[in-house]
């Protein structure tokens, strides 16, 4: 005769549920860790169900934590900010469970980074901050770094260049001070090409943007892939305020190479937004307008960079 499950008890029931839970967390591992390696996924409501349900289990807390961040970035590079910051906060409230000044950093920073692409930079601004309190309490210089980076982000969100700029030179300045942090430095120079962009200051534009491709690593991941095709969309568009249209076409092209790797949507609107430019100012005007109106299109329904 076999015994009721709901009558199992003591440590068999212990060790059944424990092994559902582990169970469950290698399916969300292997679901989530490949949706944020290639920027794709078949099923974008399963990895939101299955990192909510992280925070509810009792396997390995540090490796919940980590794929709960893990799906939040995914969301955001998919261009999803407002799911991923769903679960950025529940990843803040594991963290801070957990006691893990680190992993609730790095939760604190995607709230930044999500609401700050969401519109609301009140949220994200609080997020830095409280961010940037337990990175000088701790004296985590690579947070502090990436704290810096994003505050940067979220000003030129805002339309504050030149403060903008200020941030993101501190953050180079950290960056620079350990070789650890030196796979940031093409990053931060991107962002300092798109403040001086913005500001219709082409000549430190194009010397900040030419230093970020020189001294970027080979992408590898979908984030990555996406970093790389928005240094490449500011290049284009630095040089072509400088009527360099061939030098322009060429970078547009790249960015749609390295968007063809990454598969994500925020990457191939990017790349789509360079092409488009670049064809406008060549002299193929109908096919660069008609281009970018349907790269608007898109942007408006996935709700980014649509500015």
């Amino acid at each position: 005769m076999n015994a009721r499950a709901d009558s199992i008890t003591g440590p068999l029931k212990i060790a059944i549920n424990k092994g559902i839970e582990l169970a469950a967390l290698e399916k969300a591992e292997s679901l989530i860790s490949s949706a944020l390696q290639t920027g794709e996924c078949d099923d974008e409501d399963l990895i939101l169900e299955s990192a909510g349900e992280l925070g509810s289990m009792n396997v390995d807390k540090p490796r919940q934590l980590k794929l709960m961040l893990d799906a939040a970035m995914f969301f955001y590079i998919s261009g999803l900010p407002q799911r991923g910051l769903v679960i950025a906060q529940c990843a803040r409230a594991f963290a801070v469970e957990l006691a893990q000044a680190k992993g609730t950093c790095r939760a604190l920073l995607l709230i930044g980074i999500c609401a700050a692409d969401t519109g609301n930079l009140p949220q994200a601004m609080e997020a830095y901050a409280d961010c940037l309190s337990i990175t000088q309490k701790t004296g985590d210089r690579a947070q502090e770094t990436k704290v810096w980076t994003n505050l940067g982000a979220a000003l030129i969100y805002s339309g504050l260049y030149r403060e903008a700029i200020s941030c993101v030179l501190r953050a180079i300045e950290l960056a620079k001070s350990s070789p650890d942090m030196h796979f940031m430095l093409g990053g931060l120079n991107t962002n300092v090409a798109l403040c001086y962009l913005s500001l219709d200051d082409i000549g430190p534009g194009l010397n900040a943007i030419k230093k970020a491709v020189e001294i970027s690593a080979e992408p590898t991941d979908a984030h990555s892939f996406l970093n790389r095709v928005l240094a490449e969309n500011y290049y284009t568009r630095l040089l072509l305020e400088v009527n360099d249209f061939e030098n322009a076409m060429g970078h547009a092209k790249a960015a749609r190479y390295f968007a063809s790797q990454s598969k994500s949507p925020r990457a191939d609107i990017s790349a789509s937004v360079a092409e488009g430019l670049a064809e406008v100012f060549s002299g193929q005007s109908d096919i660069g307008i008609s281009r970018l109106t349907a790269t608007l299109e898109r942007g408006i329904a996935l709700k980014v960079t649509i500015r």
